[in-house]
């Protein structure tokens, strides 16, 4: 995009959208492992990564992309090469894997701005999925160089790319069971000054 300057917004326009019961939208998010047979409708994944795309990034440089497998073929051999899927790796018939091109990034001091940019994007595209009753489990991208690089060349990305996550999607069963993740206290998360 080519858009410079600045637009000019009201107290009123944001508030127009902010009237959501957010916590209770957040709490109804679970990592759902175990999704209908049926591929994911191609629109909902346009329209989510569009969403994802309002993502804030270090001076808007949107270094964030992302690839999404159908085919299942593929989606085996990327889920052979994260190998943290067992027990439903095979039952997912979309794959998203988010990465970011290192070129963006000009000096050490950046150096870990890609993985908070795309993990931010990464969580923007998981609440735009579930925001359209998609399911969605995030598998850690935790590999040696060596594995990194088996991925790249899988999806034909540029050397540039770095792997950020991995991320399962799929259509909701009319029942289903997810882990039962509790959450820490405020009082343990956070320090106010």
């Amino acid at each position: 995009p080519e858009a410079c300057g600045t637009i000019l917004k009201t107290r009123c326009d944001i508030l127009s959208y902010s009237n959501i019961n957010y916590s209770e939208f957040c709490s109804s998010r679970h990592s759902i492992r175990d999704f209908e047979q049926s591929e994911v409708n191609e629109g909902i994944i346009f329209e989510s990564v569009t969403d994802a795309g309002t993502t804030p990034t270090v001076c808007n440089r949107q270094a964030n992309r992302v690839v999404y497998l159908k085919d299942p073929i593929m989606i085996a051999k990327a889920l052979e090469l994260q190998n943290g899927n067992r027990g439903f790796g095979a039952h997912v018939h979309g794959l998203f894997i988010v990465y970011y091109e290192i070129s963006n990034f000009v000096s050490v001091g950046e150096r870990n701005q890609g993985w908070i940019d795309s993990g931010m994007y990464s969580m923007n595209l998981v609440l735009a999925l579930h925001a359209r009753g998609i399911g969605s489990c995030c598998l850690n991208w935790s590999v040696e160089q060596q594995r990194d690089k088996q991925m790249v060349d899988l999806l034909n990305l540029d050397e540039s790319s770095r792997i950020v996550m991995l991320i399962a999607v799929g259509n909701l069963k009319n029942t289903f069971r997810v882990a039962a993740s509790s959450r820490f206290p405020v009082s343990e998360v956070l320090k106010v000054l």
